[in-house]
């Protein structure tokens, strides 16, 4: 498997347009899953960057695995919700609220990290320059997916892949072919990075929310049994010669064909696991929380992990397991916590648009 070297929708006022759209809270313990394992492999990556974890170990081997699913599940996840947001707000009305939101956070956030690593440089062994935070055109660590999902969204807004004729159906094919032929292949270039991902994003919005939300219904053990036959391929294919889609590497056709049909695998197997996930109480309303919050947790846990493994790491807490155990809950908790505090901190600048703007993406 290829190695893993890199690394959303909604901000608060998203969060309350979908909070009213009757959403599964299976889809929200999904979101919850996926974004989880986002902040795991960051966790992981900074282990293996600091050498405090071997590239063979058990945990860099699930990091790889994770690595194929997590972001095509996101993806999905977002285009469940844009037919119901375009129906709702027109074609004109739901970008003008998504695409600002998403680039006037993408520029905050490359300040934010830029100016922090800069600052942090001898701590972390970095070289982060002045000059990378001013070459807004290359998104520093984690933030290419902000761009690339207000692109992918105009696409699939454009294009309605949700339309029941023979256009759409061509239209969702097209979208699908574009992502296994792109598949790990690009360019850093702001917006161009993880293009693989826009057929993820079609395909959820073609199932759209009352769909996924009727399938989410169904019993328990017929979700075992679909998360046990699509799981099953998928530990297959991710032992093989693949690789995520985010990771820009040399892969021939038969790797990205393998690549797609794994992630794709693995997104069922991730809504499987959401569903008898949502059956247990405790589990289900911890993981549903973090689902409703997962751009705030994506935009800042990066930031989180890796101060918080400094800190340990001088204060000679390096057993790797034990730094999974509470780093991921940090890196999950602390974005949550400066989230709903946001206002009380003087924060919100972090997560949502000002005033002026927000007025002016509003729908009339």
């Amino acid at each position: 498997m290829h190695r893993a070297t890199e690394d959303q929708d909604v901000s608060d006022s998203a969060s309350r347009v979908l909070a009213h759209q009757g959403r599964s809270t299976a889809l929200d313990v999904a979101r919850g899953l996926a974004i989880v394992g986002v902040v795991f492999n960051h966790v992981v990556d900074g282990l293996i960057g600091a050498s405090l974890l071997d590239e063979e170990a058990g945990l860099a081997r699930a990091n790889d695995a994770l690595y194929l699913l997590r972001m095509p599940a996101l993806m999905f996840l977002v285009g469940l919700f844009v037919p119901g947001g375009v129906r709702r707000h027109g074609v004109t009305g739901y970008l003008r609220r998504r695409v600002p939101l998403l680039v006037y956070l993408y520029v905050v956030w490359q300040l934010v990290e830029g100016s922090i690593e800069i600052a942090t440089n001898d701590l972390r062994n970095g070289n982060t320059d002045p000059v990378d935070i001013v070459e807004i055109w290359l998104p520093l660590a984690h933030l290419w997916f902000l761009p690339l999902l207000a692109i992918a969204t105009v696409v699939v807004v454009l294009l309605r892949p949700w339309r029941r004729d023979r256009i759409a159906v061509a239209v969702l094919v097209g979208l699908v072919l574009v992502t296994v032929l792109t598949w790990g292949r690009g360019t850093p270039v702001l917006g161009l990075r993880g293009m693989s991902l826009v057929g993820f994003l079609a395909v959820g919005a073609a199932i759209g929310l009352p769909r996924s939300t009727r399938w989410s219904a169904a019993p328990w053990w017929t979700w075992a049994l679909v998360g046990t036959a699509s799981t099953l391929p998928f530990l297959y294919l991710a032992s093989g010669d693949v690789g995520p889609a985010t990771v820009l590497q040399r892969m021939d056709a038969t790797s990205q064909l393998q690549s797609a049909v794994a992630a794709a695998c693995g997104v069922v197997s991730l809504l499987a696991v959401a569903r008898l996930v949502s059956a247990v109480p405790l589990v289900r309303s911890a993981v549903a929380a973090a689902g409703r919050v997962t751009l705030p947790v994506y935009l800042a846990h990066v930031l989180v992990v890796a101060s918080a493994r400094i800190v340990l790491d001088h204060a000679g807490f390096q057993q790797p397991v034990a730094m999974v155990l509470v780093l991921v809950p940090l890196g999950v908790g602390v974005p949550w916590v400066l989230m709903s505090a946001r206002s009380t901190l003087r924060l919100r600048w972090m997560f949502e648009l000002p005033r002026p703007l927000a007025r002016w993406t509003s729908p009339r």
